[in-house]
């Protein structure tokens, strides 16, 4: 790997050349190989589908001899014999004698090695490390290492594409991101061991996260939560890029902060701000992924639970210029010895509820995420006021999440919970990969409490589709229950309340997607069961994130323009003569409920002038539309 001295004579060279002329260079010279690959596969895919193999050649030749002499044109080749040339050339000289992998083979086994090297083409990248044996791959590694000199958001992109698709190579990535700053090498390093799969280079990027670990005498878990790269913003989580005579800015406090309005798109989309484009999507790609992996990240602390002391908590989720803009719309539970506080930021410090700043919290306050399940549904509404009232649109569901509190407990039957028993659901709509369930028998663990939850189904193997529906595996929700840590079923009343609302809250959201209530063709079904289950979700109590659906209905009514029109009445939303049902968007008519099959436009209907505290609600966007075409 290139050590010190080539990172500083590169340097000095693209210096020579100017930093943004060598980066323009760089990327036209992979076009050009795109290009060349793209032609040369053409060319060979063209000439060889549409060769026949000419019969009455010699007797004694294999197949394949014959398919040579009769089917390989000449330029093809000629570009064989350019290629062993050149493999020739640089190949064998890029290792010198004394490396481990000369000194390991034959004379024999290198002329075989290198005899297969030779009929690729200088052109192409294959398998077999090209990077080391063809001219273009040598160039291709030098260009790589000069991302860690440049540190352009375009060449670490570059890079970090390079090391996602050929993970062979994932020393390479390793050693350029080992260039960096501490805190963007652990992040990006994190980035590939996220999307990585394959033993090897998860491997190497674990191994180097414990070497710089035990470098700076920090537990790797602690060096990855501390190093978040800013990615350029400032102490306001704002970044501003220049395009030509435009300037662009992204707020992180924006509810959508890395889209382009159309204004924007049409003022720098001529060529001559082509590269500075580049740039802006590079930034916005990278920023958006982070983004949703914090969110993400802070989220799953619901599942195991976090407690910092203030002064660690501070920098990271308030100050840090990009997680700081996810930690300052969330609401955080602060406790002390003598008193316990929930509170969000504002600009003049840490503010309840009722407007009192909190003056007490010091550097060994405690600080953990709220959850709704620990608060009265009193206190819930008035959270959800303040963030409606002041339109601040939180980084994930928190004060608008769906809670659920044990009840009665069955005295013949105190392990299972049959809240969500008798839907019947598509199994590949679920999506419980996304809520950290295992998916092939549907469990998740809560190791902070050691319990497991098992949400238990049966797949149904006879049923027969309505016309226009697609699926071949359906399911029948049964009970939930949750496992000790010796695997034996645990009262419900032993059960966090955390862990509890969690779980039925992830359930909720499988049957909210998957339901075959949503489906209006599923109201034709022939069986008896299929019918009464989709009507027993089309038209059934609402769960909890339906009523949270009505709470915002409540506040998007007055705003709409046929506000007159719609009423709330129950589980429905009421336009004209027509029901809408709040939970499944289906709709009846009339005094009779007479079932009526409504179809979305699938435009969005005004909603995205509308200040909508939580996003992605596809059955609201869903009503919505329909209220619309109801209300003609």
């Amino acid at each position: 790997m290139p050590e010190s001295p080539w990172y500083e004579e590169a340097a000095a060279l693209i210096d020579q050349v100017g930093r943004n002329e060598y980066q323009h260079l760089v990327f036209s010279w992979l076009g050009f190989q795109v290009e060349q690959k793209m032609a040369w596969d053409a060319q060979s895919r063209y000439y060889w589908l549409r060769q026949p193999i000419k019969p009455g050649l010699a007797d004694g030749m294999t197949a394949m001899e014959q398919v040579a002499a009769t089917m390989i044109p000449d330029w093809y080749a000629a570009r064989e014999k350019e290629s062993a040339r050149l493999s020739d050339q640089v190949g064998l000289e890029f290792y010198p004698p004394e490396q481990k992998l000369i000194n390991r083979l034959s004379p024999t086994k290198v002329q075989r090695k290198f005899a297969h090297l030779q009929r690729q083409s200088p052109y192409l990248l294959s398998k077999k490390y090209p990077l080391s044996y063809t001219l273009t791959g040598r160039l291709l590694r030098g260009i790589l290492h000069t991302a860690a000199i440049i540190r352009s958001p375009e060449m670490l992109e570059m890079v970090e594409t390079f090391g996602l698709n050929n993970p062979e190579y994932i020393l390479d990535v390793i050693h350029i991101y080992a260039q960096l700053p501490l805190g963007e090498t652990v992040a990006r390093c994190r980035f590939l061991r996220d999307r990585l799969h394959t033993d090897f280079p998860v491997w190497q990027i674990e191994g180097r996260l414990r070497r710089m670990g035990d470098k700076h005498k920090r537990p790797v878990k602690d060096l990855k939560a501390a190093n978040i790269p800013t990615l350029g913003f400032d102490e306001h989580h704002t970044l501003v890029k220049q395009v030509g005579p435009y300037q662009v800015a992204f707020h992180l406090l924006h509810p959508r902060p890395f889209e382009f309005s159309r204004q924007q798109e049409a003022a720098f989309l001529s060529n001559e701000f082509k590269s500075a484009r580049k740039a802006l999507y590079a930034i916005c790609r990278r920023g958006l992924k982070q983004l949703q992996d914090e969110c993400q990240k802070i989220e799953s602390y619901y599942n195991h639970p976090q407690k910092w002391l203030y002064k660690d908590w501070l920098p990271t989720y308030i100050l840090h210029p990009f997680t700081g803009a996810i930690g300052k719309r969330l609401i955080w539970l602060f406790s002390s010895d003598k008193q316990q506080q929930e509170a969000i930021w504002t600009p003049q410090g840490f503010t309840t509820i009722d407007g009192t700043v909190l003056n007490w919290i010091d550097d060994k306050t405690g600080v953990e995420l709220w959850h709704p399940v620990i608060a009265t549904p009193a206190l819930i509404s008035q959270w959800q006021k303040y963030f409606i009232q002041n339109q601040i649109l939180q980084p994930f569901r928190q004060a608008f999440r769906a809670v659920y509190r044990l009840a009665a407990v069955a005295p013949d039957d105190p392990v299972h919970d049959r809240t969500f028993q008798g839907h019947i659901m598509d199994w590949f709509l679920m999506d419980g990969a996304s809520r950290n369930w295992v998916t092939h028998h549907f469990q998740k663990d809560y190791p902070s409490f050691n319990l497991k939850a098992v949400f238990s189904f049966e797949r149904i193997n006879e049923i027969e589709l309505p016309p226009g529906i697609t699926g071949h595996y359906f399911i029948r929700s049964g009970d939930i229950h949750f496992l000790n840590h010796l695997l034996a079923k645990e009262s419900l009343v032993n059960i966090p309340a955390l862990v509890y609302s969690e779980t039925l809250h992830d359930i909720d959201c499988f049957v909210e997607n998957s339901s075959i209530g949503n489906e209006s063709a599923w109201e034709g079904a022939r069986d008896a069961e299929s019918r009464a289950a989709w009507h027993h979700y089309a038209f059934g109590e609402l769960l909890a994130s339906a009523l949270i659906r009505k709470i915002i209905l409540t506040y998007i009514i007055p705003q709409l323009t046929i506000a007159d029109q719609l009423s709330i009445d129950g589980d429905y939303l009421t336009v004209n003569n027509y029901k809408i049902h709040i939970g499944s968007a289906q709709v009846l008519k009339g005094p009779g409920n007479e079932f009526v099959r409504v179809d979305a436009s699938g435009n969005d209907a005004g909603l995205d002038q509308l200040f909508i505290p939580i996003e992605g609600d596809r059955v609201l966007q869903e009503i919505i539309e329909k209220v619309f075409i109801l209300a003609r």
